[in-house]
């Protein structure tokens, strides 16, 4: 069951940053990058931002560890009341749980605590799922789970009950479930459809069965997750590089209606983060992973591995995998959360929006690519949306901050309409009807222009029965495409198509290009078909659209008129180039 006690009176964190430093890595036990800086996590720390109205709840192998002096807030612990077969292990302590949650939102009980997490101000939950604990004591987890019952009932207790009347707004579960496939796996059944339902943000690492392609794990390959793979600390410059043992795409995707299973064809990863020498706050007790081992940190609350304090012991070196990039991202979703309960409450924490501002504002590594290419019309266009490897590319809080908060944020209705050059939107496409985003600047030549457009794939289940999940039901995967079109000729009456996304099975477009003359431009939506619909109706779908291009520096001397602009879309509606 859960534990929950009300924290009383308002969190406060002055001058966070500047007392307790953030998430770094280390080399040799001495700090060596400042990855709050890196990231640009302190643009939502300065302008007040920490976390604070975000609810993040961590699933873990086992608990948290409480006791640590930056997680003394937590107070809510949540497992299964009817896990079976004698687990009494169910609830365990782990050293795992106490990594993640740390880089997450681990908290400065004063002045003298060197490390905290990105969201430092979110409340926490923390859930666990495993019944028994092998192969221990050792670095990595290795634990089982009696029943369906023991892994999804975290998930529906902070996805759908709620804890006093709050459900949590991002979900981190940095556990590997081995391999298996999105349609038959119950976790990413389970998890896509608590998703669909409730609309929360749920970031799974990616796995660390790396460099193999199609090596992504379980419940990672979910449709409605974000998936997080790791970045190497490297030498020159740091975190440019994907870790080696990062998992990676594609893989393979299933019609439950027809049985039809076409390789190779979804892309995987999300978004990649520093996964490699990290800091983390230590629990050394006897329980979880440590099970039958010693507490070489002598039951101390302030020891941190990879961070040798002055009066010691060395807990040891710091921490790798994707485990530990995936809570970068929750502790950023927690930030933006934060931010769109403040100014966006109709639709700014929603897990799409979330994605796809997170996706758009990542940073290009030099080798990304998503495979890209110019047709004999000059139109950009990727069939598979997202790189293999690095997905949209790496975390780039302080550019989220900037989109999510600059520029267009949610218009009025579901229609589209006249936007700034950078912004997001939640809107609702359907057939045969494209939703149209007229760019109210004409962009600037050479400049790079990112788009994202997600949405969820309609998986549902009733209830959580004593052996496991029933009334579980692959409803509905619709395929939209995004495109990216010039206005051109008198009055801006013609439109030429410039760059699409039209991957298929897959529930994210997204593309980067170089705008290739100033000029007015719009992005469109379309719904293109559905892969299987076990309910029929309408043929319409809810998505995010994030975007950001750069305006040309002096004034225009083209202007949209909207009334024009839209009776000239309208008519160039459904337009394609083949």
């Amino acid at each position: 069951m859960f534990q929950h006690a009300v924290l009383a009176g308002a969190i406060v964190l002055a001058a966070l940053t500047s007392a307790a430093h953030g998430v770094s890595s280390s080399s040799n036990g001495l700090i060596d990058v400042n990855i709050t800086e890196l990231l640009g996590i302190d643009l939502f720390h300065n302008a007040g931002y920490t976390g604070e109205r975000a609810v993040v709840g961590v699933i873990e192998s086992g608990h948290l560890w409480s006791d640590h002096q930056t997680l003394r807030h937590v107070d809510t612990f949540i497992q299964s009341p009817q896990a079976r077969f004698g687990s009494t292990q169910l609830g365990d302590v782990n050293r795992h749980a106490t990594f993640v949650a740390g880089l997450i939102g681990g908290r400065p009980a004063d002045a003298a605590v060197y490390k905290t997490g990105f969201a430092p101000g979110a409340e926490m939950w923390s859930g666990a799922i495993a019944t028994q604990w092998f192969n221990t004591p050792s670095v990595q987890d290795s634990f089982t789970f009696a029943d369906h019952h023991a892994l999804v009932y975290p998930f529906l207790t902070m996805m759908r009950t709620g804890v006093e009347n709050r459900r949590a707004d991002v979900i981190n579960f940095s556990v590997g479930l081995g391999a298996g496939s999105a349609a038959a796996d119950i976790s990413a059944r389970v998890i896509d459809s608590l998703t669909y339902e409730n609309r929360q943000s749920v970031i799974v690492s990616a796995g660390n069965s790396g460099p193999s392609s199609g090596s992504v794990n379980r419940p990672a390959d979910a449709y409605n997750v974000i998936t997080v793979g790791a970045l190497a600390r490297g030498t020159a410059t740091p975190y440019a590089n994907v870790a080696g043992f990062s998992s990676r795409g594609p893989g393979n995707f299933y019609n439950p209606v027809t049985g039809e299973t076409v390789p190779n064809a979804r892309a995987l990863v999300d978004i990649v983060a520093p996964g490699q020498n990290l800091i983390a706050p230590f629990y050394g007790g006897t329980t979880g992973q440590n099970t039958g081992g010693t507490d070489i940190s002598n039951g101390r609350g302030d020891r941190y591995a990879g961070y040798n304090p002055p009066n010691g012991p060395n807990v040891g070196g710091p921490v790798s995998g994707t485990s530990f990039s995936a809570p970068l991202v929750s502790g950023t979703a927690a930030l933006l959360a934060d931010v769109g309960h403040d100014r966006y409450p109709s639709h700014g924490t929603d897990g799409r929006v979330i994605k796809a501002v997170l996706l758009t504002s990542a940073q290009k590594p030099g080798p990304w690519s998503n495979g890209q290419t110019v047709d004999a019309d000059g139109v950009v266009r990727t069939t598979q949306a997202l790189d293999y490897t690095f997905g949209a590319g790496r975390l780039d809080a302080g550019a989220a901050f900037t989109l999510y908060t600059t520029g267009t944020t949610d218009l009025p209705g579901h229609d589209g309409g006249l936007v700034a050059e950078l912004g997001w939107d939640f809107g609702m496409v359907g057939e045969n009807t494209p939703t149209d985003y007229l760019i109210d600047v004409p962009l600037a030549a050479g400049s790079t222009f990112t788009a994202t457009l997600t949405w969820f794939a309609e998986r549902t289940f009733e209830n959580l029965a004593w052996n496991g999940v029933t009334t579980v039901s692959d409803n509905r995967l619709d395929n939209l495409d995004l495109q990216l079109w010039q206005l051109t000729g008198p009055d801006s009456a013609e439109a030429v198509l410039i760059a699409e996304s039209v991957s298929e099975y897959n529930t994210v477009e997204h593309f980067s290009i170089l705008i290739p003359e100033a000029g007015e431009y719009m992005l469109r939506v379309l719904w293109e078909n559905k892969w299987y619909d076990r309910l029929g109706g309408a043929n319409v779908q809810e998505y995010a659209l994030a975007w950001h291009g750069i305006a040309v520096p002096e004034p225009g001397t083209l202007v949209i008129v909207l009334a024009l602009s839209v009776t000239m879309l309208r008519s160039h509606r459904g337009r394609r180039v083949a």
